[in-house]
């Protein structure tokens, strides 16, 4: 029975040291995907800052939409959606930064989310924290007190 004992806790050590390793190497990837993707994002803010500061502008950007102006992934697509904002072109600013969050992830579909109103996990002066699901996954949702009654559980 000893030997027996020794062997699990021998292969159950092993097996630890396995996933341990697998569960650094992918964080490693993650972190190393994540550094060249902010790597990349600099350098095309850059590249936009300087080409935004030369004084010659090539022919091509001349004849370029205003809808091509404002696209770009990135921290430096909201920020060139935000330099020109009047009160002119704000509808347009506004559904081109729909289409960016669409593009990166970060604006989702309201049919992607189901509300439970009837699970409160907390309010405060922003808003109410409600129980929901994204796309079947459990999800803490917030919802913003936009007005008195529409934080309140029973208008969701």
């Amino acid at each position: 029975d000893a030997v027996k004992l020794g062997a699990l806790v021998l292969l159950t050590a092993v097996g630890k040291r396995t996933m341990e390793r697998y569960e650094r190497t992918a964080f490693y990837r993650l972190i190393s995907e994540r550094t060249l993707r902010a790597q990349a994002e600099f350098k095309l803010g850059e590249m936009k800052r300087r080409e935004a500061r030369s004084p010659v502008r090539r022919e091509q950007d001349s004849e370029e939409s205003d809808h091509g102006k404002y696209q770009a992934s990135s921290a430096g697509g909201t920020t060139a959606l935000f330099e020109n904002v009047d009160a002119a072109n704000i509808e347009y600013c506004l559904k081109e930064l729909v289409v960016l969050g669409k593009q990166e992830h970060w604006l989702i579909d309201a049919k992607d989310v189901q509300l439970d109103p009837t699970r409160i996990l907390g309010h405060g002066g922003f808003g109410v924290v409600i129980t929901g699901a994204f796309r079947g996954a459990l999800a803490a949702v917030k919802i913003s007190r936009l007005g008195e009654t529409t934080a309140k559980p029973k208008y969701f």
